[in-house]
């Protein structure tokens, strides 16, 4: 009897196995024995615990097919979010241009309107004769450099000398010269000489007129000659309105660095790219045509032009450090000696046409009476 009921529970787990395979969620075969012994062994120890692993494998199982049924579930590294969108951003500009006229019409209107822009806003430089693209005027200039300028009063007040200070008188002697041959004497002109000797040597105009000279730069300029080679760079910056001119270029550059974050989809590399190709040599070049222009107007004033190459000579051996020009916004004192050099014929012709010879004494005997009371 014992081997009897030991095979029973043996063979009874496989059978109702197979039965429950095939599909009899029921079987009433199993109720009528529900109350034998080895049922309830059979319910202790091997049924339940096969129904476990059977559940168990077919929940794995069901999970292993949906997630490889999911098509667009990817392995991303991490920090790849950027790389993502951009190329999504490249595929949906793409598909754009390929299948939708409208976006093709939209790129075509705008090559052509911002074409038409670009030529119809062409001015030339004065003095120096180059075109340039200007795309605000005067006013927007103005309005710039008058916030700067309070700023600056408000955060230099207690290092501003007085207007009968010599120093300041001295400067005034020499932008009243240079003021005559700038072509913008209705500008509310203000000179004003900071004496703090913390800051760097420095010097600068803003749009408007307003001037700008630390105490710390006379020293290497010596001299009225040295003094008028660094006022003459800085008001031609304001003839050739390069501020204005550097206004204008924003949206271009915002352009370009779109487009080049669409191709490379590095933030850093755009703005790398853009600077070392395009904003820092645009600046180097208004700087040098800043020099030319400076040059031709410190001659016409009747002040030494040879001087401007014997001042940059000063700069460079004060300069403790001068970064490589093609990281620098501007040119080397090397290459600004080399350029004023070539330049320096042109220069002696304006100073020989303004007649500074017979002019130079009267200048100096004007300069002397009229003081800083003009400005």
């Amino acid at each position: 009897m014992w081997l009897l009921k030991m095979k029973s529970a043996i063979e009874l787990p496989s059978l109702m196995i197979n039965r429950l395979r095939a599909g009899r969620s029921s079987p009433s075969w199993l109720l009528r024995r529900s109350n034998s012994e080895s049922f309830q062994r059979l319910r202790s120890f091997g049924f339940l615990h096969q129904n476990r692993l059977n559940s168990r494998f077919t929940t794995f199982q069901r999970a292993y097919q949906l997630n490889c049924s999911r098509s667009y579930v990817t392995y991303r590294r991490f920090g790849g979010n950027e790389r993502s969108s951009h190329q999504g951003f490249i595929g949906t500009a793409i598909n754009l241009l390929m299948y939708s006229k409208t976006a093709r019409q939209v790129v075509v209107v705008t090559i052509i309107g911002g074409g038409i822009l670009y030529v119809t806003h062409l001015e030339v430089t004065p003095i120096s004769g180059r075109r340039r693209f200007m795309l605000f005027g005067p006013k927007i200039e103005q309005i710039m450099g008058d916030q700067q300028y309070r700023q600056l009063l408000q955060e230099y007040q207690g290092a501003i000398l007085p207007d009968n200070h010599p120093t300041s008188q001295r400067v005034v002697n020499v932008m009243r010269r240079l003021i005559k041959v700038s072509n913008l004497p209705n500008l509310d002109w203000k000179i004003h000489v900071i004496n703090d000797p913390r800051q760097p040597p420095n010097a600068f105009v803003l749009p408007g007129g307003k001037v700008f000279v630390f105490s710390s730069i006379l020293n290497i300029c010596q001299n009225d000659d040295g003094l008028a080679t660094v006022l003459a760079h800085e008001t031609a910056h304001q003839v050739a309105r390069h501020s204005g001119e550097k206004l204008s270029k924003t949206p271009f550059y915002m352009a370009i660095s779109l487009l080049f974050w669409a191709a490379t989809g590095s933030t850093y590399l755009v703005n790398t790219v853009v600077d070392l190709l395009l904003e820092m040599p645009s600046s180097r070049s208004m700087e040098s045509e800043a020099d030319y222009i400076g040059l031709i107007m410190m001659s016409e004033a009747c002040f030494d032009p040879e001087e401007a190459v014997r001042f940059w000579g000063r700069m460079e051996k004060a300069s403790r450090f001068e970064p490589f020009q093609f990281m620098s916004t501007h040119p080397s004192n090397v290459t600004r000696i080399n350029q004023i050099k070539e330049w320096m014929p042109q220069a002696l012709r304006a100073r020989e046409m303004a007649s500074c010879h017979e002019l130079g004494g009267f200048l100096e005997s004007f300069n002397q009476i009229g003081g800083a009371r003009i400005f």
